[in-house]
């Protein structure tokens, strides 16, 4: 993961980002294994960081953003970017999640 973004991620991944950047794990049918949302949290003080796509008993589900959220938050699986309040910059870290469970796919599929 590019190192900018590296940095900001937790030491214990959540279950979903784990799954998502597994390549043994299945896709959507529109080849997607994650999908994620940003929502600033004043409560928090930082971005949160969510999945909308979630396996749910045993089937990869899309969520709308506002059950997705609500889901993060109840689970406390969300990742927390403390202090940052741009949308744009949330935006970029989870399309940089997005591109590093693409490189650990294409890394297994090139086996």
């Amino acid at each position: 993961m590019e190192d900018e973004f590296a940095q900001m991620l937790p030491a214990a991944l959540p279950a979903w980002l784990k799954r998502a950047w597994n390549p043994k794990t299945p896709m959507t049918k529109q080849n997607e294994t994650m999908r994620t949302a940003t929502h600033y949290s004043p409560s928090l003080k930082g971005m949160m960081v969510y999945p909308t796509i979630r396996m749910v008993d045993g089937r990869l589900t899309q969520m709308n953003d506002k059950d997705a959220r609500d889901r993060a938050v109840r689970a406390k699986d969300y990742i927390l970017l403390p202090g940052m309040q741009d949308y744009k910059q949330g935006a970029r870290f989870s399309q940089a999640l997005s591109r590093e469970a693409a490189r650990r796919r294409s890394l297994f599929d090139s086996r």
